[in-house]
């Protein structure tokens, strides 16, 4: 079956000019000691704010920004919304780090220097260099460097895209399979859903806040095999959209960019 679907209603997700679009994994202690797991932490619904600093004072306006937002979004999202502080290089030792956080008053952060959390595997390297990720595809929402790093609006923009991502967990056991094409769409989008079975399927689009703006089909049953969804993207702006889709066993979040 095939619906044709209009987009004018969306609300753009605006993002940063970055061609990496998921995390690159991390496993080792923080300067405290304890362990972190980078994929563990973003599936378990975390979204994490990497700050990486030289340390230095050039480094503490956009940190200290990115600092303030953080610890906004963690009284209103307890145990959610955590910002990470790493030695750009590894080759300031964890006293010298901490002793920079803690002389600009930074606490609730947690601080590493360890050369596995590497800012080459994001891109462009410089100081600070801040990356925001979440959810249960490690997808990355915000990457700048220098003064860019510090964009109060495309950090909320960021944020709010990741805690929508993290809310969505995803069962093994799924009865459906996704994919996208063209992504990024031109003129149209196809959503192909292959079902194992017969079943009701939801499809849900959020804006930049975390909030539903359209419900493409709800609680819908659809055939077992393959179904498609037309989505027209013509006449809608560029950008990244996140769309939910439920079905009985759990939910998946797809990323859908939109280039002319």
């Amino acid at each position: 079956m095939k619906k044709i679907i209009s987009l004018f209603s969306f609300v753009l997700i605006a993002c940063s000019g970055f061609s990496q679009t998921t995390a690159t994994n991390f496993n080792c202690n923080d300067c405290s000691g304890n362990n972190h797991d980078l994929f563990a932490e973003l599936n378990s619904g975390k979204v994490i704010v990497l700050d990486w600093v030289m340390p230095c004072s050039s480094c503490l306006l956009p940190s200290k920004t990115a600092y303030n937002i953080v610890q906004s979004y963690a009284a209103t999202n307890p145990g959610k919304v955590f910002m990470y502080i790493a030695d750009d290089y590894a080759n300031n030792s964890c006293t010298q780090l901490n002793g920079w956080v803690d002389q600009y008053s930074m606490p609730n952060t947690t601080r590493f220097s360890n050369s596995v959390i590497d800012m080459s595997k994001y891109g462009s390297s410089g100081m600070p260099k801040i990356v925001i990720m979440g959810g249960i595809n490690h997808t990355i929402f915000f990457n700048e460097i220098n003064t860019a790093a510090g964009d109060v609006t495309k950090i909320q923009v960021a944020i709010n895209a990741a805690l929508t991502a993290a809310s969505i967990s995803k069962n093994p056991e799924s009865d459906v399979a996704i994919s996208i094409n063209p992504n990024p769409a031109i003129i149209n989008a196809n959503v192909s859903l292959t079902l194992k079975n017969s079943v009701e399927v939801t499809i849900e689009v959020f804006n930049s806040l975390g909030q539903k703006v359209m419900t493409v089909i709800n609680n819908e049953l659809l055939a077992q095999g393959k179904n498609d969804i037309e989505i027209s993207t013509s006449d809608i702006s560029e950008g990244l959209y996140l769309v939910k889709v439920t079905e009985p066993f759990g939910t998946k979040t797809l990323r859908l960019a939109v280039s002319h």
